[in-house]
């Protein structure tokens, strides 16, 4: 008798295939299209990464609100493979903020987020992330049913370390004062909210567009009257923005990185993203 062959599972980012490898655990390995510092909003799918994705039986992101790239090649060549997570039912889904000053610059009604208008950044908090997790686990169990104990058995063991996550990342986030950071970009709003820290002050709110002179000038105002703790750069992106915001000033500036590009993938990168996100929030409002 012939060997079953292994499920062919693609994952866009490095933060979800952290957790689809913790669920295929035994049964597979997981591929991973963005891999290093490529940021999923600007990305440009190489010929290699068409092929993977059709070859695949199952296709994960988090859908077209961040992998915008990913929408014709999943019509195309991944056609009823694609699992969207943003899909899931349940999320606790936050929408993308809206502000004037960017939008002056562009035409009415274009969207400049992606799809849709849901905050796609949801895996920043470690709750809806064993909620994206058994949406995982349901898909992977109706594709491959013959390995379907091993990976509810490794779903409930992820669900356990989430929990154990987030009740550390809450102890050391929660006595810190509640004072805003300026970030990079609008990336945080579930990080935040999670652990009950005050709301960032992104540099802009659509990566893929620079913010206007005045919200520049709007975040300099408030950066000299002492109302920000520190700034922060991504590594996704040209920090040149971050240097202009702070010119003249003595604000701490550091790198939050919401995908953990330089964490190597793999099971234990979401855990180690997530701590490292946490330390460097931290190390700012101490």
């Amino acid at each position: 008798m012939c060997a079953l062959a292994e499920v062919k599972v693609v994952v866009s980012i490095k933060p979800i295939h952290s957790l689809v490898s913790s669920i295929m655990d035994g049964a597979g390995t997981p591929a991973l299209l963005l891999d290093g510092s490529a940021s999923p909003h600007d990305y440009v799918l190489k010929p290699s990464d068409a092929q993977i994705l059709q070859d695949a039986d199952l296709v994960i992101s988090m859908g077209p609100a961040l992998e915008g790239f990913l929408t014709k090649p999943l019509n195309s060549l991944a056609a009823g493979k694609s699992l969207p997570l943003l899909d899931t039912l349940g999320l606790a889904i936050i929408p993308i903020r809206e502000d004037s000053d960017e939008h002056e610059s562009h035409p009415e009604g274009e969207n400049h987020h992606g799809e849709g208008t849901a905050d796609p950044h949801i895996w920043l908090n470690p709750s809806e992330a064993t909620k994206i997790a058994s949406a995982i686990t349901s898909a992977l169990v109706k594709r491959d049913p013959t390995n379907a104990s091993i990976y509810q058995n490794n779903f409930n063991t992820l669900s356990q370390e989430l929990t154990v996550l987030n009740q550390e990342l809450t102890t050391a986030l929660r006595p810190l004062p509640k004072a805003p950071v300026v970030v990079f970009h609008d990336a945080y709003q579930y990080f935040e909210k999670a652990f009950d820290l005050a709301p960032s002050k992104p540099i802009s709110l659509n990566p893929e567009a620079s913010p206007g002179a005045k919200r520049i000038k709007a975040l300099r105002r408030e950066l000299k009257a002492n109302k920000i703790a520190c700034v922060f750069a991504e590594p996704q992106f040209d920090d040149r923005l971050v240097k202009t915001i702070v010119e003249g000033t003595r604000i701490k500036t550091d790198v939050l990185d919401p995908l953990g590009s330089r964490i190597p993938s793999g099971k234990d990168h979401y855990k180690k993203t997530l701590e490292a996100l946490s330390k460097t929030w931290g190390a700012c409002l101490k």
